[in-house]
Formats: C-alpha cells, structure tokens, sequence
C-alpha cells in the first residue's frame, strides 16, 4: 500500500497524476489523504478505487460527475471537505461517525 497525498490546493481531476504526489493517480491498494490547504475541487469521473480516504481540508469538495462511483476498500475518514455529485455513488465499509447520515 502507498500512501498519496493531493498536492495542490487547485481545482484538478482525480485521474490525473501530475494532481498527486508522489505523481501516480491512487488505485484500489492506495491510502489517500486530502489536506491541502485551500478552497478546489476534485472531480471524479468515471470511477476511483481506493484502499482508505482521509479528506481533511474543509475547503475540498470531491465532485462524482454523473454516474460517477467513489469506492473505498477500508475506512474513511472526514475531518473536513464533502462530497457532491449528480447520480454518483460512494461506497466505503463504513459510514464515518462524522457524516450525517440523512
């Protein structure tokens, strides 16, 4: 498992690598935390496999294009941020304690 890191406080797209560092988009075996510091988007389309997600900064907003699925193999964490979409799904073991769950 590798640990990625968003690593820009920019609006960019999920699926392109020069958006992560190390420079490598995140896959299914992946940690992923989000913590830059900043108001962006992160649009996901058509798909993100993930093993943990860490969303941390509260001026991120993780945007599931239409139809879009968000899916996370172990836990995730939000500390911050959310996460919109138009007919996307996010998956994760879990639902954190801190979503709300309406």
């Amino acid at each position: 498992m590798s640990a990625i890191r968003w690593a820009t406080a920019q609006t960019g797209n999920w699926g392109v690598a020069a958006n992560w560092s190390p420079m490598t988009v995140p896959g299914i075996s992946d940690d992923v935390t989000i913590d830059a510091f900043g108001t962006y988007v992160i649009s996901i389309a058509p798909y993100a496999f993930v093993h943990t997600l860490d969303l941390k900064d509260t001026g991120a907003t993780l945007a599931l294009g239409g139809g879009a699925d968000l899916i996370v193999a172990g836990d995730a964490t939000f500390s911050g941020g959310q996460i919109t979409g138009y007919q996307g799904t996010w998956l994760c073991k879990e639902i954190p304690p801190s979503m709300d769950r309406r």
